[in-house]
């Protein structure tokens, strides 16, 4: 999954505590001045909280959820 805009990564970030397979999977805030974008149910990321991305760059690999493979974009 790639940044749609230049941003950085807020600190809502990684896996949630919860043992809900609709819920797994890994998640990542991109804060930008006037938006933030959600992506949920990676299966892996590239980039940390705080850290600064440009538009196209990568942040992560798509995963899955209860046993789906999707992603959540919002």
């Amino acid at each position: 999954m790639y940044a749609v805009a230049d941003g950085t990564i807020g600190p809502e970030i990684g896996a949630l505590a919860s043992q809900d397979p609709h819920l797994q999977g890994l998640r990542v805030h991109l804060e930008t001045g006037d938006n933030e974008f959600y992506y949920a149910h990676l299966s892996q990321l590239t980039v940390q909280a705080g850290e600064h991305v440009v538009a196209g760059q990568l942040l992560g690999y798509s995963g899955s959820a209860a046993g789906v493979a999707h992603l959540h974009f919002a």
